[in-house]
This record gives structure tokens, C-alpha cells and sequence, in this order.
């Protein structure tokens, strides 16, 4: 997680674990790697309206779908956000 993280901050957008969750405003941080495996590490997150990555949730996991309690707390989290709800930056 911390190596996706990392990649993030230096690459924004063009992160290379960086991917949209179609039909959602959902954004994950995962390994495109695959070799077979399932599961792993995920990092959940949106884009504010200012263009910074707003981290919500993660998780490891053994299968290959996402815990829908943690996209929900993400759709939550985005909802009020939109409504107005200031987003914590690091340190704050």
C-alpha cells in the first residue's frame, strides 16, 4: 500500500495503480499485475473538485471482490463531500 500510495503522490493522475471503479466516483489504488493471483492489497479513494486524491478505505483481501461495506463508506464519504462537507488534508 505504501508503494501505491508513494506512486500516487509522485504520479498523480497517471499513477500507474491508479483506476476508476466504472459507473462510480470511486477510485482504486490496486496492482495490475495479476499472474494468477487473487486478492491483495486495495486503496479506496475520490477526487476532490481541487484535484487531490481523498483516501477513504482499504483493504487486503483474498478474493477477487471488493468489501461493498467499504464502497459504501466511500460513496458516503463522497456524498458529503458534495454537499460540503471540507475533506481532512494530512496533518490536519
Amino acid at each position: 500500500m505504501i508503494a501505491m500510495l508513494s506512486d500516487l503522490h509522485e504520479h498523480g493522475r497517471t499513477s500507474r495503480f491508479l483506476r476508476t471503479m466504472k459507473g462510480t466516483p470511486i477510485r482504486e489504488l490496486k496492482a495490475r499485475a495479476r499472474s494468477g493471483v487473487k486478492g491483495g492489497s486495495r486503496v479506496y479513494l475520490f477526487i476532490t473538485e481541487h484535484d487531490e486524491a481523498a483516501i477513504v478505505n482499504c483493504e487486503v483481501k483474498d478474493g477477487k471482490a471488493p468489501d461493498p461495506e467499504k464502497l459504501k463508506v466511500v460513496l458516503r464519504v463522497v456524498a458529503a463531500y458534495k454537499r460540503g462537507v471540507p475533506v481532512l488534508a494530512a496533518g490536519a
